[in-house]
């Protein structure tokens, strides 16, 4: 069984798109994230999950500075204004179960997470 020239072409075309996709794949680069703790490190992409203890505006610019008891510490999150799941957060509560994505930032020499992404909210 030999095969005609348009169906090698096909099979050609058809293995490069999969080489294409696989390549995006791990060219793209995926982030992963680990749990918030002490030993998390500034630039970890982390999650943080717990009851939100307390949640205040900035004087300027409405963002958004959470205390989030997650097991034994506290985190300390920023979310900027205009931060896509803003609405979420500015709609949460002191003692809501909150869970989010976010990077390890210094700020004033203290560590804190800036919020990228609301992933669940509940009473």
């Amino acid at each position: 069984m030999r095969l005609q020239k348009g169906e090698i072409a096909t099979i050609a075309i058809l293995s490069c798109a999969l080489f294409a996709i696989v390549s995006m794949f791990f060219l793209m680069g995926h982030e992963t994230y680990q749990t918030y703790g002490p030993d998390s490190d500034v630039g970890d992409n982390v999650v943080v999950e717990g009851i939100l203890l307390s949640k205040e505006r900035t004087y300027t610019g409405g963002h958004l500075l959470l205390a989030v008891k997650s097991g034994s510490i506290i985190a300390n999150v920023f979310v900027y204004s205009s931060c896509e799941d803003h609405y979420l957060f500015n709609g949460m509560s002191a003692g809501d179960h909150i869970k989010l994505k976010g990077t390890v930032k210094l700020y004033k020499g203290e560590k804190e997470v800036v919020a990228e992404k609301i992933m669940t909210n509940s009473n």
